[in-house]
């Protein structure tokens, strides 16, 4: 039976589940994992073309009827720990490449268990890659979790779209449930500021990841694996928690050359008093200097 993971824009988000596909499959790459103490969960990655552009789309589901999962996949741009672990029945979608041209499957580990202490070693997976000279001027990547009916329980939008005049590009960053989002440190060195002052959104640069996540140190150390920054300076963005969508949006200036490129970012979510996150990784354009 093949499987198809569902796209869709935030706002049909809340109220509906329909699965929608418009490409054609090209390679699809599945394995399931099982281990001693109920752990069972499905790998998934498959390319499909549409049009001139090659997709990707990758999910991680739980399979067991009563344990909880925690997993990072890497190359997959799964992250789900502590009480972010995926519940039984619960599918995670990592976001899907827009721009991926190779079709061949490489080698990738994947980590599980709750101190993610097992390794799948050889997962297929299909790699998002940036081609040079694609110049989308809009990019969006979705992160989402739904429960074993369908239903969202955790969703991060991130939309990037580089203004017409290449002066400047705007970010902006969705979330349901009163998420909040942690940043690699180093996005500092681009001239980002609020584009709403209205904003109920607390930004702010922390000393160190530890400063905003809880958990123990394994968990904590694979959440500033994950954000690849070392655990230094990390750009947090507080929810103000009050709504079931929240949305924040950012102005990038640009530079004299008005050159821009697509850049890969990981980033977090977590929640106020809960240990663990949920991570992903998503397309952003930034000046070149």
């Amino acid at each position: 039976m093949k499987t198809l993971r569902p796209t869709f824009c935030i706002l049909s988000l809340l109220l509906s589940s329909t699965l929608v596909s418009h490409s054609q499959p090209v390679d699809k790459q599945e394995d399931e994992v099982t281990k001693p103490d109920g752990v069972d969960f499905i790998h998934h990655s498959h390319i499909s073309q549409a049009g001139e552009r090659y997709q990707v789309e990758r999910f991680i589901k739980n399979k067991s009827a009563k344990e909880y999962l925690c997993v990072e996949w890497l190359a997959g741009e799964i992250y789900c720990t502590g009480t972010h672990q995926l519940a039984p029945g619960a599918t995670a979608y990592s976001p899907a490449g827009q721009t991926t041209k190779s079709r061949t499957p490489e080698d990738s580990k994947i980590r599980y268990g709750l101190k993610l202490q097992h390794v799948k070693e050889n997962a297929k997976v299909h790699v998002h890659y940036i081609d040079p000279a694609d110049k989308l001027m809009k990019v969006v990547s979705e992160f989402s979790i739904q429960d074993s009916k369908g239903r969202p329980v955790s969703n991060i939008s991130v939309t990037s779209e580089l203004h017409p005049d290449k002066n400047s590009s705007e970010l902006t960053f969705e979330v349901i449930n009163g998420l909040n989002l942690v940043l690699p440190g180093r996005l500092t060195q681009f001239n980002m500021s609020s584009a709403d002052k209205e904003s109920s959104w607390v930004v702010s640069k922390e000393s160190r990841l530890t400063a905003v996540l809880k958990g123990d140190e394994t968990l904590l150390a694979s959440a500033a694996g994950w954000l690849r920054d070392d655990d230094s300076n990390p750009i947090t963005l507080k929810n103000p928690g009050t709504l079931r969508l929240s949305r924040i949006s950012f102005t990038i200036q640009g530079t004299e050359s008005k050159r821009w490129s697509r850049i890969r970012v990981p980033i977090l979510g977590f929640e106020n008093g809960k240990t663990g996150a949920v991570g992903t990784i998503v397309d952003i354009h930034v000046p070149e200097k």
